[in-house]
């Protein structure tokens, strides 16, 4: 008998995986090794948003080095675990990465990790996260395994 395939939404399936989430977190920074907050630079007051921050594993240590930080998820369970691990102030937003709802140059980098193979358009995320960005700002945007057809 064959079983039946179940295919999640993203907000389904995120919101599924953020009880065990945290448990893979050693392994999704060793792709980064330690390199990718510093590309930064010192972050002490300026205003950073993590797109698709999840449970907050690149968020808090920005937050703990002093940036205001903005954490911004389609799973609102991913962000609320970042509640519950942190006292650090950060505000989480449950929103699509590919409709931001900020107003333009708004935020002096953005970091956006895991999520560019997820979206309908990585265009449209590329122009969204543009659009926020303050004239001079930085993205930091992951493209591990993202394939075009």
């Amino acid at each position: 008998m064959k079983q039946k395939i179940k295919i999640l939404s993203s907000v389904a399936g995120y919101n599924l995986a953020a009880k065990e989430y945290d448990r893979h977190e050693k392994y999704l920074n060793s792709f980064e090794q330690g390199k990718v907050l510093p590309l930064l630079g010192d972050v002490h007051g300026k205003k950073i948003l993590d797109v698709g921050a999840g449970t907050g594993r690149l968020s808090i240590p920005l937050a703990k080095a002093g940036a205001t930080v903005t954490a911004l998820d389609i799973s609102e369970k991913m962000l609320k675990k970042i509640k519950a691990k942190t006292k650090v102030n950060i505000e989480t937003i449950v929103s699509d990465a590919e409709d931001l709802p900020f107003k333009d140059n708004s935020f002096d980098g953005v970091i956006c990790f895991r999520v560019i193979k997820y979206v309908k358009s990585w265009k449209q995320l590329i122009n969204e996260i543009t659009r926020i960005l303050k004239p001079g700002a930085e993205m930091i945007i992951e493209f591990s395994n993202i394939y075009s057809v």
